[in-house]
């Protein structure tokens, strides 16, 4: 694989992990698992068609649109951060709901001042 090839892939990663609303540790896994994938992917592609530009733009046509890529790893987020909250409220309920408060008040607060 040459370098035109891995940063053809490395952007289409990146199209759908730079948006998604995560920790940097997050996307650094997304991207690595992601980055993976793709070459995976791509290499099964080229050993079937033979042709690079053939095997890109299947490997692309796999992956999928980014955006939707970008909605569905955003929903997993907000689905882990709620199980995250629930499981905080029930081992610790006054920390969770400090928290969680806290978490409304900055989304208000970061709301109004961009206003």
């Amino acid at each position: 694989m040459n370098d035109a090839v891995m940063m053809h892939l490395t952007t289409l990663m990146e199209r759908a992990v730079a948006p998604v609303g995560a920790s940097d540790v997050c996307k650094r896994t997304m991207r690595d698992e992601l980055l993976a994938q793709l070459i995976t992917v791509f290499d099964e592609e080229f050993a079937r068609l033979g042709k690079v530009q053939a095997a890109l733009e299947r490997t692309a046509q796999r992956f999928g649109d980014p955006v939707v890529i970008v909605r569905w790893m955003n929903l997993d987020m907000s689905k882990r951060v709620t199980k995250a909250m629930n499981l905080l409220l029930l081992i610790a309920p006054p920390l969770g709901m400090a928290i969680g408060i806290y978490g409304l008040w900055k989304v208000d607060r970061d709301v109004s001042t961009a206003s």
